[in-house]
């Protein structure tokens, strides 16, 4: 597993790229949390795919043109995570 105990941070983890980025990190080992602006239900089923292959994910509502949400969003994570090795 080439990113064991990586925390990742993704931004728009709920679609698209985003949610390819988030489900190979966690296969390869890396914590995940990742932002979602409006698809929460789709947010939620990347962190159940990643949680029932056995990784830990949390999504996290985030709008990214807004800076106090942008502030919020790294918080949560850092929290949520205990720090942040790695931001995509």
């Amino acid at each position: 597993m080439k990113l064991q105990g990586k925390k990742i941070l993704i931004t728009g983890g709920s679609s698209g790229i985003g949610a390819s980025t988030a489900l190979l990190c966690a296969e390869e080992g890396a914590q995940v949390c990742f932002s979602y602006r409006n698809k929460k239900e789709d947010a939620e089923k990347i962190v159940q795919k990643i949680k029932s292959a056995g990784g830990g994910a949390r999504a996290i509502a985030a709008d990214l043109s807004d800076e106090k949400s942008m502030e919020n969003l790294v918080i949560v994570a850092c929290e949520h995570m205990n720090g942040i090795d790695v931001l995509v």
